[in-house]
């Protein structure tokens, strides 16, 4: 029995991963849902990669909760457009209908009329988020499956959830459960076939732990900060400050944290930087560094590379170029070809090989690195990128190409005819 045991533990951590492997996992996606929380929504993804599984042929689970709708058991004064009450005399078991509390003659495309009454629409609500989406080059939604949305390459599968504000009739016995498990009875006849008393005490230690986990899990999504309605620099601080305050494992969130300010450092836009006057110009600039400096420990290259392209649009190109050969300075005795992964290989299936290393950019450099993205409209492209990404919305590069191509521009604006050379040959090859 131990043997078999033993076996089927082996067997799972392979196929799923370490226990290590899910916990880190499940760290990752808890610290990328709270981050991406705003005022109006919560994001977090589910399913078996929530829960630390990578499975072959598993998709991306996310499920988008709208804080603005609230849904109540029975009608109260306090009703308006945004407040629905659940009727379930008419429907089947496990499903309810969601009857706007309004009495105004009210039309929206996420409702619909029965007799005299409105209820929201599902099928309405995914109509209109995918025709919302349809243009949006860097996750392409276009598929109904089932209650969900899903990208054309049936990777990812996103709905909509909201929730009631608190817990239904029928669920009020389940929340005054008791937390104990497993019980008294199953503990006996788990050990009358053969499995000892302490292997139980390790079980309910096993128990607590999720029970603790689960706590921090809600905790996340509930989140504290009260934002607006659309992520800004300062939110994204602000978010990541909070958590890194909480928790005193700080490897996961650290790396997070700096590929997000990597990212808003990217998201501000050429109209943003340039279109108001030198003083407001300068003021954008200053408010852009910060997140891209940050952004570099996100892992070996990709951030650096932000850095020097940066320092590239605004014409520094000595600094830009200093960058660069810091870059390849680094990676010189490291083999190249190994650093770059794809976009469907997640950084987090190497996390925890250096949860206990200090330095991020070790750990990243001696497994792996992300590409560097490029959105149609920001301001940290490089002018001769710019009709590439103006025609494809969105782009990526291999981080070690890009670094060769910075270089490479740097040297021609400069005119050091040696380096240029070189940055080409290496383009090349």
């Amino acid at each position: 029995m131990e043997n078999l045991s033993l076996r089927l533990y082996n067997f799972l951590s392979n196929k799923l991963g370490s226990e290590d492997t899910v916990r880190t996992r499940r760290t990752y996606y808890l610290t990328h849902n709270y981050l991406s929380k705003t005022k109006t929504y919560s994001p977090f993804i589910c399913g078996s990669k929530g829960e630390g599984l990578r499975m072959k042929g598993s998709d991306t689970d996310t499920i988008v909760l709208i804080k603005d709708i609230h849904i109540v058991e029975q009608p109260n004064k306090n009703v308006g457009s945004n407040k629905f009450v659940m009727r379930s005399s008419d429907t089947r078991p496990g499903f309810a209908q969601l009857e706007l509390c309004s009495s105004f003659t009210y039309s929206d495309a996420w409702l619909k009329k029965i007799g005299h009454k409105f209820f929201l629409s599902s099928s309405k609500m995914m109509e209109q988020l995918l025709f919302v989406n349809k243009d949006y080059s860097a996750c392409n939604i276009t598929n109904l499956h089932g209650p969900c949305m899903s990208t054309s390459n049936e990777t990812q599968d996103f709905t909509v959830g909201i929730k009631c504000i608190s817990f239904i009739k029928q669920a009020q016995e389940w929340v005054g459960r008791k937390r104990h498990w497993p019980t008294a009875p199953m503990q006996k006849i788990i050990i009358d076939s053969g499995v000892c008393e302490t292997d139980m005490v390790d079980c309910a230690k096993c128990s607590a732990n999720l029970s603790s986990l689960n706590e921090v899990r809600f905790m996340l999504l509930d989140g504290q900060a009260i934002l607006t309605y659309i992520l800004t620099p300062m939110q994204v601080l602000v978010n990541s400050f909070e958590l890194l305050k909480q928790k005193p494992d700080r490897f996961i969130f650290k790396c997070l944290f700096s590929t997000m300010c990597r990212g808003v450092g990217t998201r501000f836009t050429s109209d943003d930087v340039t279109g108001g006057g030198n003083k407001l110009h300068y003021q954008k600039l200053k408010e852009i560094l910060p997140f891209v400096i940050l952004g570099v420990r996100s892992d070996a290259v990709s951030g650096w590379n932000v850095l020097a392209t940066f320092y590239y649009c605004i014409g520094r190109y000595s600094v830009s170029l200093k960058i660069t050969d810091y870059v390849l300075c680094k990676i010189k005795e490291a083999k190249q070809e190994k650093l770059y992964y794809s976009e469907d290989k997640f950084t987090i299936d190497y996390l925890p090989r250096g949860c206990h290393t200090i330095d991020l950019s070790d750990i990243h450099l001696a497994y792996s690195m992300e590409p560097n993205d490029f959105y149609r409209g920001s301001f940290l492209i490089p002018d001769e990128m710019k009709p590439e990404v103006e025609y494809k919305r969105y782009i990526q590069k291999p981080p070690i190409v890009y670094t060769f191509f910075i270089r490479f521009m740097c040297s021609l604006k400069l005119e050091q005819t040696q380096k240029c050379s070189q940055s080409l040959n290496n383009l090349k090859h």
